[in-house]
This record gives C-alpha cells, sequence and structure tokens, in this order.
C-alpha cells in the first residue's frame, strides 16, 4: 500500500458515536478541536463561512447544517449565524464524566506513532505572493473575534425559541410545519367522509332537483317512475355520496333520452308503413286493368271491344 497519512487524524471516540452517531461525533471532534487551540479558555469561537465549510471538506452544506443542528438539538453546542455568513459556535457545559487516562494516554500514544508526512519547503521568491497574502487560503486558523466584538455579542438565552434554517433549505422548523400540513389533511378527509352516506331505501331527491328539471323538459312524473329502478340499482352497489340529487338527474337523463329514442322509432316505423300502403294502391289497380286486357285479348269470341 503506497498511500500516506499526510494529516493529523480525527480522534472518535466509541461512546460519543454511540450516542450521537459516527457523523455527528466526527463534527463534535472537529469542534472541540477547534476549542483546544484556543487561548484564553474562550467558550466560542466564531468562523468565516469558508473557514466553516472547510472544517469539514468531506461534507456538503447541507449536510453540515443538519449535523450542526442535531449537536444544537442534543445540547452538545449552541449554534448562531450572522448575516454576513458568519458562524458562531458555543460549547455547552456536559453533565458526563471524563475518559480514563490511560485511554486518553493510550490514544495519543497511538496517534504519535501515524507516519505524517512533512511539506517540503517551497524556494525562495524574489517576489512576493500578494494573491496568496491577499487571499489567505480556507485551512487558515479560524477568525476569533476580539474583546470589542464579544462584548457586543448578546447572551445566550435558555429557550431561544425557532432556530435558524442552514444553508437556506432546511431547517428545524419544517418537521413543525410539515405535521401541522398533515394533521390539517387529515382533518379535511375526516370531515369529508363524514358527509358521504349510502343509498337507502324511501331516498327521494330534493326540491332543487325538481327544480333543475324544466331546464331538460323532463316531468317531474317521469322522474318518480325512474326513482324506484334507481335506488334498487344503488342499493347493491353499497356506496357512499355526499349528494344523490346529481347521480339521480343523470340517471334520469339517460332514460328521458332512451325513451325519446324510443318514441321516435315506433313514429319513423308508422310513418313509413302508411307511405307503403299508399303507393301499393295504384300498382294494385294498373296490374289488375292489366290483366283484363290480356284476357280480352285472348278471348276471340268476344267481339265487344
Amino acid at each position: 500500500m503506497n498511500y500516506q497519512f499526510p494529516e493529523t487524524p480525527i480522534l472518535l471516540y466509541p461512546s460519543l458515536a454511540k450516542a450521537l452517531g459516527v457523523e455527528a461525533a466526527v463534527l463534535m471532534t472537529l469542534y472541540h478541536q477547534q476549542f483546544e487551540r484556543m487561548q484564553g479558555g474562550n467558550p466560542e469561537l466564531v468562523f468565516s463561512r469558508e473557514q466553516w465549510l472547510a472544517l469539514g471538506q468531506f461534507w456538503e452544506e447541507e449536510q453540515l447544517a443538519q449535523l450542526t443542528s442535531q449537536l444544537v438539538a442534543m445540547g452538545y453546542i449552541d449554534a448562531a449565524f450572522a448575516y454576513d455568513g458568519r458562524v458562531q459556535i458555543q460549547l455547552l457545559a456536559q453533565d458526563q464524566e471524563p475518559p480514563p487516562e490511560g485511554a486518553v494516554s493510550a490514544e495519543v500514544e497511538i496517534v504519535s506513532r501515524l507516519p505524517v508526512v512533512e511539506a517540503v519547503p517551497a524556494p525562495a521568491q524574489s517576489e512576493p505572493d500578494y494573491a496568496s497574502a491577499n487571499y489567505p487560503e480556507a485551512q487558515d486558523t479560524p477568525y476569533y473575534p476580539d474583546e470589542s466584538a464579544q462584548q457586543k455579542t448578546p447572551e445566550t438565552v435558555a429557550n431561544p425559541g425557532p432556530a435558524p434554517t442552514f444553508g437556506g433549505s432546511i431547517g428545524w422548523a419544517r418537521k413543525g410545519r410539515q405535521g401541522d400540513e398533515l394533521q390539517a389533511l387529515f382533518q379535511q378527509h375526516e370531515q369529508r367522509n363524514k358527509q358521504l352516506h349510502g343509498m337507502e331505501l324511501g331516498w327521494q331527491p330534493s326540491a332543487n332537483f325538481y327544480a333543475l328539471l324544466p331546464r331538460h323538459n323532463i316531468s317531474p312524473q317521469f322522474a318518480q317512475s325512474c326513482l324506484d329502478q334507481f335506488v334498487l340499482y344503488w342499493l347493491d352497489k353499497d356506496r357512499k355520496e355526499t349528494n344523490w340529487d346529481h347521480k339521480f338527474l343523470g340517471w334520469v337523463k339517460r332514460e328521458w333520452v332512451k325513451k325519446q329514442t324510443q318514441e321516435g322509432r315506433e313514429q319513423r316505423l308508422s310513418t313509413e308503413q302508411q307511405a307503403g300502403f299508399s303507393h301499393e294502391n295504384p300498382r294494385r289497380d294498373t296490374r289488375e286493368k292489366r290483366q283484363r286486357v290480356t284476357a280480352a285479348i285472348m278471348d276471340i269470341k268476344n267481339t265487344d271491344w
């Protein structure tokens, strides 16, 4: 294996990984390492946006925000985000016993045995690198606020209210909104189910149904003649509706069309039959006359004609 370890490894405590998860435990270790590098024991640490993203280069911004929110929710740290993109992290006190000294010394010994590749110093240049001087890399030491900036920082409130969203698209308030929307949908569905009722014997349409019949040129007597068949049909289906009037209106309209079609067909057939009889009489007279003429011609003894 030709791979070398150019970076300082990250310690991962099994108990912390079991309590927070592996990724959250790694992020907690990175935050703790930054606090250990500070001078003066200041419990707050401020990162620029580039430094905060470079802290865990193997995470996307949304993943880093989610892991930070998880640590905040479990009470390990407190996070605040400024409008200029800076991130303020505060390490909260935990009522947990520190790891035994033997375990720490063993881990330090294991880390010291790992090979570390030192970077080869670049040759001296005659001209200074203005680009690197004006734009430092994101791996530089994090920005530490001075005393005046720390005095202006408001004190952390025990119950700060809804947490800020991370990355502009996610946040802790989303679960609450989703729960409210689902509850509203469930309530609407429940209210709709309460308005449903099935078909029953003796059902009668409302007055609004009879008010709509004149618009379709249908008589109320014809609608009443279709009622029994409609009720028996939907009793067998065992279906529920909020209002059965529109179903019955469609039923009556279809039956009315069938009746009009049947009456028109019968009237057309009767008309065609009568027309056939009127045209058949002249043909019968002509045939009889032709037969009489033929019989007269064949009768040689008849000289009357």
